[in-house]
């Protein structure tokens, strides 16, 4: 197998992905995929098939589900418990400029659209014959990185007894030349995987070499990473799920929904495109006489010699699309039943907070696992490069926000806990708790803070 190949698994899904990434981007991409979503007619021409094409309008379900989920699930910023001296590190913890929140968010992405991705952990670059400390490695001033993998970079992996030992990872490598003034992109595949001979986790990049016709890739890295001085015996690599195997997207049944509703659009607009342009036709007429008519309009005259004679336009009745319409609006209803119920409500009828809250919970079990498993990928991570920063991993806590339903606190709720306070029947720390839940005052704020500016507050108004 060539190191480039993708395993007969990553194959077999990666039309579903591309649907899923088309359906995502809109119109324009899904029209650029053609043939492959929407078939060409036996007597199309190419140009009859782009006419066509382009007359269709695609209804976008994907990137408004996923844009709402993402603002439920990213409402709350995630709370982090780690020691100081990462905390600079977790504000860029790709190595540039993504924070943790950012990448969080993306891997959330990433899992609803394609029901599939990654955590990858890429350590120091340190060669494995040179022996160096924690203390070498913080002078050399270079830290982990935490990316997110996306399904369609993940050509090949492979479990032994459920341990992860082969990853294959694809990605561009790209340089800018200086003197040419463009950037060079090569395709580079990266390969993540237990040595067998040290049984050390081992990372190797081959670089797909310029130039040449046939794919060609040249080794140009070897490490073995370390951490405080010790070889790893497992790859830093999770999978966001419970298996490494590819799982079906929860948005796959609603892309091929929107699919099938663009193939029809294309059909009901190509059609009603000739109902209302009717084509104009004469009978008994001789198409080589001079008196032949070669336009049409208000201000042309026709004469004919021929008795017999006859103009009319040929035109098909508009009630034939019915039946068309009919299947795309219950297209559209199935699609919306299917998961657009947070973006398009039928009834229209206005909710209470518990009813919507109900609702919201029951539509969101998607999301709510998907954080889950995103939360639980990132903690893995950020624990092992705890170790990186000489830091103790049982130290370090995170936790996704999983209240995607904003419930603020009412005035009568509130002048009722001011109300105990006041009595001595709830003390002021119980209080503040209670606004920080019903999102009075921010999930960031902390009682201490919060109390030393009433307190501030009090002096100036003393004043």
């Amino acid at each position: 197998m060539a190191i480039d190949q993708p395993n007969a698994e990553y194959t077999a899904a990666q039309p579903d992905w591309m649907l899923l990434r088309d359906c995502h981007a809109g119109e324009r991409a899904m029209k650029c995929g053609g043939m492959r979503y929407i078939p060409k007619l036996s007597a199309h021409s190419t140009e009859d098939y782009l006419a066509y094409l382009q007359r269709g309008s695609f209804l976008n379900p994907v990137a408004p589900l996923i844009k709402q989920f993402l603002g439920l699930a990213m409402r709350k910023p995630p709370t982090v418990e780690a020691p100081e001296s990462m905390e600079g590190w977790l504000s860029r913890i790709d190595g540039a400029s993504c924070s943790l929140a950012d990448q969080a968010s993306l891997a959330i992405a990433e899992k609803l659209l394609t029901g599939r991705a990654a955590v990858f952990l890429d350590l120091p670059d340190i060669n494995h014959d040179e022996e160096l400390s924690q203390a070498d490695i913080e002078e050399m001033g270079v830290t982990p990185s935490i990316s997110v993998i996306s399904a369609e970079d993940i050509i090949d992996w492979h479990e032994e007894g459920g341990r992860l030992i082969h990853v294959r990872i694809c990605e561009e490598h790209s340089e800018f030349d200086r003197e040419r003034f463009e950037t060079v992109r090569q395709e580079q595949i990266r390969v993540l995987e237990i040595d067998q001979e040290t049984g050390f986790y081992v990372q190797r990049i081959h670089r797909k070499t310029t130039g040449v016709a046939k794919a060609e890739f040249d080794s140009v890295l070897e490490v073995y990473p370390q951490i405080d001085g010790e070889y790893l015996t497992e790859i830093p690599f999770w999978f966001v799920g419970d298996t490494s195997s590819v799982e079906k997207s929860p948005l796959l049944d609603i892309a091929f929904l929107a699919k099938t509703a663009f193939q029809h659009s294309c059909d009901l607009n190509h059609g009603l495109h000739y109902v209302g342009l009717p084509t104009p036709v004469i009978t008994g007429v001789d198409p080589e006489d001079g008196n032949a008519p070669t336009s049409i309009g208000p201000t042309e005259l026709w004469t004919f010699s021929n008795p017999d004679t006859k103009a009319f336009y040929l035109q098909v009745d508009a009630a034939g699309f019915a039946a068309l319409e009919t299947r795309l609006e219950a297209l559209k209803r199935e699609i919306a039943t299917n998961g657009l119920s947070l973006t398009q409500q039928a009834t229209g009828q206005a909710e209470s907070g518990v009813s919507r809250s109900i609702r919201v919970v029951q539509e969101n079990a998607v999301l709510a696992e998907a954080v889950y498993q995103v939360e639980s990928a990132f903690r893995s991570a950020i624990r092992l490069a705890a170790n990186a920063f000489g830091e103790d991993p049982d130290e370090i806590g995170l936790t996704l926000n999983r209240d995607f339903v904003g419930q603020r606190m009412s005035p009568e709720e509130v002048k009722a806990l001011l109300a105990a306070y006041q009595a001595g029947t709830m003390s002021l720390d119980t209080v503040l708790n209670n606004f920080r839940q019903g999102e009075i005052i921010a999930a960031d704020v902390f009682n201490d803070d919060e109390i030393e500016k009433i307190e501030e507050s009090d002096l100036d108004r003393d004043a």
